[in-house]
């Protein structure tokens, strides 16, 4: 009988081992310059990238994208710097989840967002731009997303 149940819990802790492996973890900075009004984020300095494809990782390079392959609850948090006043957005399936704001114009600042996202396969994430800005790159500007459910 204890045989038993120690097999039963090698079992579970082993499957539960392999489930917080096989998630989501990325961050990437993001390309410095100026973007214009509504344009989006793009991130091709990817510092972290486990459990996804390279298809993931090259979108968010070349777009700024993120595409989740893998369902559950993610944390997601960016922050953004500039000089100029304004806002940005992060943006789930095209809609607002979140905003980021700026209002030292001239002087350095940082915005910052984090947000539990309940995320679907094929859903999308992204950063858009609010007003014409300079946003300065690589590690003063990032994006993290990581998967805490599956």
């Amino acid at each position: 009988m204890l045989k038993s149940m120690q097999t039963v819990s090698t079992g579970k802790l082993e499957k539960e081992i392999h489930s917080m492996s096989d998630r989501v973890a990325v961050t990437a900075c993001a390309l410095d310059k100026t973007y214009s009004s509504g344009e989006k984020v793009l991130f091709p300095y990817v510092h972290t990238n486990l459990g996804v494809t390279d298809s993931v990782t090259s979108s968010m390079k070349s777009t700024g994208i993120f595409k989740c392959e893998k369902p559950g609850l993610y944390l997601v948090s960016s922050f953004i710097m500039t000089n100029t006043n304004g806002q940005y957005y992060l943006r789930k399936n095209g809609n607002v989840v979140a905003y980021g704001y700026f209002s030292l114009n001239g002087n350095y600042q940082t915005s910052t967002i984090v947000q539990l996202i309940l995320l679907s396969v094929n859903d999308t994430l992204y950063i858009q731009n609010g007003e014409i800005k300079r946003i300065f790159g690589d590690l003063y500007s990032c994006i993290s997303i990581l998967q805490l459910t599956g």
